[in-house]
């Protein structure tokens, strides 16, 4: 354990991060709680080593959820106060798995880079789970320990199914993925197997991690009321930390809820603390499962309401009213902004076909484990639309996911294993299976088991039975061939588990070292690829950074991207690259072919840059790019702006655009949303359509909010062409509007400094606001009204909407220009001239952008791409056109913001 120790504490360089904020105190508390460990039993290498992955594991949750630290600080001091009470291995197993709570978010479990894409760096979980396996085989005599007990049929079909994954995938793009997130769930069976031989339930070990689990989604809950700036407000919202997903915290909060509802729970805790835990837990968990706003787990909550209440009729009828008014709002939570369409055309219909269609190709071996994310996903282009949002990472179904991991067998396994589950539960009586059952069913429409804590919670829930009986004590060793083998084995494992982060941690310090304009992170990069060659994502990054750091792409660049696209050829990114490698050496043709098989890879390109791109280089070899351009200004971020603001062919784009919109009025819904959102790529872009036109596109059945859009866009196409009607019937109608016309009334109302109606209509948008997209925050209102608050002598608000959007869209100049414009109103004159500094430093970067958006970068908030976003803003630099787009507006908006500098 000390050597395993030393490496770690070496090769990760846990000098360089702190819990506390001071090295000497997190020292004490190491020292603190590793004496008062080893006085109850536990030697002190064990307890140094399990401090130290304590330590990382708590660092880990600090940095990734962004919130509210003092709580994670919190519980690592309770964690090292608790090592310092127990003396029974029991108690001690207990600390360990909860450890796994803290690895809940899925942040957590990404690789380093952009988009919805998942890793698994979970070296600090094993080596936990490892140490403590390792401990109770091997040490001479533990006192509690019970006879070892055989790991059954259940342990043995899950290393049946690991070595069929491990056999047919030990090459591809999800080798490594697969070979990781087995390591993690064969060593949380291994501890599920060796905690069978204790005096402890798998009740035990659940209850364990939803008490451990209890400050993330406090975080949750406290950044969430921290954003509501009231009750309607608050009601809207759904709640998230870090890279957490609102589903994932309503999977683990359902399963606590009924976890911690039966009676009886927390029986290892004090009796007096019994009750108020218990219920502080339920009331945690049930906030969370209401705020995350997960549907289909509201509805199972639902379900078990009713069935709470039927209980409840023959002995407890006072808990009919209470559960009749908790059903209620759970069913309004749930019909909350729904619409007949989401569900009939909700985008899982389009997900679990083209999902279908991977898992077809590979039925009986499947893809590997998080292979999907690397995989085609074919959505029909006619829909592309409304599965517009995410390059998905996985199939958000449970046996989709289990095929695509391992293909038939495995979904045999799986199926065997749940049903062997349900029927000992039926025999003995037991109440866990019911939590297993609500997940699996949950599974149907989402997939949750991509974190260690999902899996810990799953493995726990699938093995352990829900009440272990008592066996007499065991102080024998277990047999020498067994210890020998074992200690080697888990002496190997230790070390590598300790040297597999290698490559993570020299990746973070070649961006630490890039960002600090440090010389050497080219090395620090390559180093970090010769120790793991199969991270496409080292290698990706290794030539992002290059070309974000202005060195010209080379054949050599070329020929790493055709490898990288040999060794993950489904992958639609690798594609994109090599065609805009392509269309900067001047072959178009050559580009548009790359483009293409890239696009038929992923045909939704949430940006539409390869859309825009496509159009591009067909454009240059003559052929028609009209079908491309059409694809293309349905993307609002980047693909109208590439096309409709082109310095050279814009005009001619425009035509083609606008008469393709003209020529066939759409005839439903499905042919109604490109044509709106072309509309509006057309009119952000200045362009002239009559608003008459839009009138006869309101057709019946169209849902609310896409009926909303078109009359806003209305709205705007009236106000380019008679501003002042349109402006005067904003100040008359503006209390019957929506979100979209009171935007378009926001924005009218900025550009003729009626900052009265701006106010007003502003805070008429805070309270109509449907925030259940997750996070989707409105950031075109708060900035528009810091404005007018400036005009209003009110600069301390304003410089206070400012800031606050700062850290959503980081590095906009017209949100720093802003936020020092109020600082100035204010008198901080020093504050002011340097925030418009960073403004002016900020040109350079934004203006890679072909738009000019004057204010929020709305396009930030499609995350699900952002590896293509962050390539195409780096190769933009070689790209002689991009610094003639809106060359005169951002020349103007730097003489603007130099002359305030200068006072």
């Amino acid at each position: 354990m000390l050597a395993i120790g030393v490496l770690w504490w070496t090769v990760s360089r846990e000098a360089g991060y702190t819990i506390s904020g001071h090295a000497l105190v997190d020292l004490l508390v190491v020292l603190g709680a590793v004496a008062g460990a080893w006085r109850r039993g536990l030697p002190w290498q064990d307890g140094l080593l399990w401090m130290l992955l304590s330590r990382r594991l708590h660092y880990d949750a600090l940095s990734s959820l962004g919130g509210f630290p003092h709580l994670v600080i919190l519980s690592w001091v309770i964690v090292a106060f608790l090592l310092t009470m127990v003396n029974k291995e029991g108690s001690r197993a207990l600390l360990v798995i909860a450890h796994a709570s803290l690895t809940m978010d899925a942040g957590m479990v990404k690789p380093i880079g952009m988009g919805m894409t998942i890793g698994w760096e979970t070296s600090a979980l094993d080596l936990l789970l490892l140490s403590w396996i390792l401990r109770t085989l091997f040490l001479p005599r533990i006192e509690s320990l019970s006879a070892p007990q055989p790991p059954g049929k259940m342990a043995y079909g899950f290393f049946l199914a690991a070595i069929w994954l491990l056999h047919w995938h030990r090459t591809g793009p999800a080798s490594v993925l697969t070979g990781r997130y087995i390591l993690t769930a064969s060593l949380l069976l291994t501890f599920c197997i060796r905690l069978g031989a204790f005096d402890l339930s798998a009740r035990d070990a659940v209850e364990a991690l939803a008490i451990s689990g209890l400050p993330i989604c406090l975080i949750a809950l406290g950044m969430g009321l921290a954003d509501a700036s009231d009750l309607a407000v608050l009601w809207r919202k759904r709640f998230f930390a870090g890279g957490l997903h609102p589903n994932l915290f309503g999977a683990w909060s359902l399963a606590m809820c009924l976890i911690l509802a039966v009676p009886g729970s927390l029986c290892w805790i004090p009796a007096e603390g019994r009750r108020v835990m218990r219920g502080f837990g339920l009331g945690v968990y049930a906030l969370m499962l209401f705020g995350a706003g997960s549907r289909i787990m509201l509805g199972l909550m639902l379900l078990a309401l009713l069935v709470g209440v039927v209980i409840a009729a023959g002995r407890w009828r006072w808990l009919i009213p209470l559960g009749g008014m908790a059903g209620g709002f759970v069913a309004l939570r749930i019909l909350q902004e729904a619409s007949w369409m989401e569900w009939t055309h909700n985008e899982r219909w389009y997900i679990w076909a083209s999902a279908w269609q991977a898992v077809s190709a590979s039925l009986w071996t499947g893809k590997g484990i998080f292979a999907y994310a690397f995989l085609p996903q074919t959505i029909p282009l006619d829909r592309a639309l409304w599965v517009y949002d995410w390059n998905y990472p996985h199939t958000h179904h449970l046996f989709l996911e289990a095929l695509l991991w391992g293909g038939v067998p495995l979904v045999v396994m799986l199926g065997y294993l749940l049903i062997a589950r349900y029927r000992r539960a039926a025999e003995a009586g037991e109440t866990l299976w019911i939590p297993l059952l609500a997940l699996n069913v949950a599974g149907l429409a989402d997939f949750v088991w991509f974190t260690p804590g999902q899996l810990a919670l799953g493995l726990l829930l699938l093995y352990l039975p829900d009440n272990s009986p008592s066996r007499p004590a065991y102080a024998g060793r277990p047999r020498g061939s067994w210890r020998g083998v074992g200690l080697a084995l888990g002496l190997l494992a230790g070390v590598g588990l300790a040297f597999l982060p290698d490559a993570h941690r020299l990746t973070q310090e070649a961006i630490a070292a890039y960002s600090a304009r440090n010389k050497n992170w080219s090395e620090v990069f390559d180093q970090a690829n010769r120790l793991a060659p199969w991270r496409i994502e080292g290698r990706l990054l290794r030539l992002l950074f290059a070309w974000s750091a202005g060195v010209t792409p080379t054949p050599k660049d070329r020929a790493i991207v055709a490898d990288l696209r040999c060794q993950w050829p489904d992958y639609y990114l690798l594609a994109y690259l090599e065609g805009r490698l392509a269309l900067l050496a001047g072959s178009p043709e050559e580009a548009a072919s790359h483009f293409r098989r890239s696009l038929a890879l992923e045909p939704r390109d949430v940006y539409g840059i390869r859309w825009g791109l496509l159009a591009l280089s067909e454009d240059a070899q003559g052929r028609d790019p009209a079908s491309a351009a059409w694809q293309a200004c349905q993307r609002i971020p980047w693909g109208g702006p590439l096309l409709l603001d082109h310095p050279v062919r814009g005009p001619a784009f425009r035509t083609m655009v606008k008469n393709g919109l003209l020529a066939t009025p759409p005839s439903d819904v499905f042919a109604l949303l490109p044509a709106l959102t072309v509309t509006d790529s057309l009119l952000r872009g200045g362009e002239r359509i009559d608003p008459a036109c839009l009138d006869s596109w309101l057709l019946p059945g169209m849902p609310h909010w896409m009926r909303e859009y078109a009359l806003g866009l209305r709205l705007t196409a009236a106000g380019l062409a008679s501003p002042e009607a349109t402006l005067a019937a904003c100040a008359r109608d503006w209390p019957e509007y929506g979100v979209s016309r009171l935007l378009a009334c926001l924005w009218a109302a900025d550009r003729y400094d009626r900052f009265d109606l701006i106010t007003s209509a502003a805070r008429r948008l805070a309270a109509i606001w449907n925030y259940r997209n997750k996070n989707d925050e409105d950031l075109e209102s708060p900035f528009l009204l810091s404005r007018a608050l400036i005009a209003r002598k009110e600069p301390m608000e304003a410089a206070r909407l400012a800031a606050r959007l700062l850290p959503m869209d980081p590095g906009n100049p017209w949100l720093l220009e802003r936020y020092g414009d109020a600082l100035a109103a204010a008198g901080s004159m020093p504050e002011a001239r340097a925030t418009w500094q960073e403004a002016l430093s900020a040109l350079p970067a934004a203006r890679l952008e072909p738009g000019f958006p004057a204010g929020p970068r709305l396009g930030l908030a499609q995350v699900g791409d952002q590896w293509t976003l962050f390539f195409e803003r780096a190769l933009r630099r070689f790209d002689s056109l991009a610094p003639a787009y809106h060359r005169e507006q951002w020349n103007a908006l730097a003489d603007r913001l130099q002359r305030k500098i200068k006072g």
